[in-house]
């Protein structure tokens, strides 16, 4: 089974006739390893990206939360204190939102292309099923703890960036291993476990604590 983006041919369970298709794609024949690369790659930018918004939150100086500046006389759309505080919530929730509205929407196209109603789960259907509900079901709970340490003042943004960005990882590891039928759901599951007794450790031993 395959995850991709563009247009390829698709062999059809029922049909002997390739089809042409849009979006996310479920094949037989795809490979692993490009899977693999295509996680890595995605994984590395994820990284890259956290690490560069962590250096640049140690050069703004520490966080403070006590007291917010005032909105300017006469501007509109003054900056929220509650926007300035959770960067990267706000960044990793936004990531995890979107990786989990195109897992839901390949499960709806789907469904279409094999006219499944929504009693109706096709062989097909069964692992980009749970590769949407299993993120549904994981993404509140990390992203919930994330915000709880970011608005203790906690870790530091180095910390929460490394947080994040592994969460956002495991979730597509997971998905992609989940449409690869390889070892990667294993490792993104694995990783997700790990994270959440991390956050969820940390949080608990921040509100004992005050």
């Amino acid at each position: 089974m395959a995850l991709g983006i563009g247009l390829f041919p698709v062999r059809r369970p029922w049909s002997r006739t390739p089809v042409r298709s849009t979006g996310f794609l479920v094949n037989e024949a795809l490979d692993p390893d490009r899977v693999a690369a295509g996680v890595g790659a995605a994984g590395l930018l994820v990284g890259a990206l956290g690490a560069a918004l962590a250096l640049l939150g140690r050069r703004a100086g520490p966080r403070r939360f006590d007291a917010a500046p005032g909105p300017r006389q006469g501007s509109r759309n003054p900056r929220s204190p509650m926007t300035a505080a959770i960067p990267a919530t706000l960044l990793y929730g936004g990531l995890s939102a979107l990786l989990l509205l195109a897992l839901g929407l390949n499960v709806s196209r789907l469904r279409g292309a094999a006219r499944a109603g929504p009693g109706a789960v096709p062989p097909e259907l069964v692992r980009p099923v749970r590769a949407h509900g299993n993120s549904a079901e994981w993404m509140p709970v990390g992203l919930l703890l994330l915000l709880a340490l970011e608005l203790s003042g906690g870790p530091s943004r180095f910390a929460l960036h490394l947080l994040g960005g592994s969460f956002f990882l495991a979730r597509l590891l997971h998905a992609a291993g989940l449409y690869g039928r390889n070892r990667l759901s294993v490792a993104g599951a694995g990783l997700t476990y790990l994270l959440v007794l991390v956050m969820g450790g940390w949080a608990t031993v921040l509100g004992l604590s005050r």
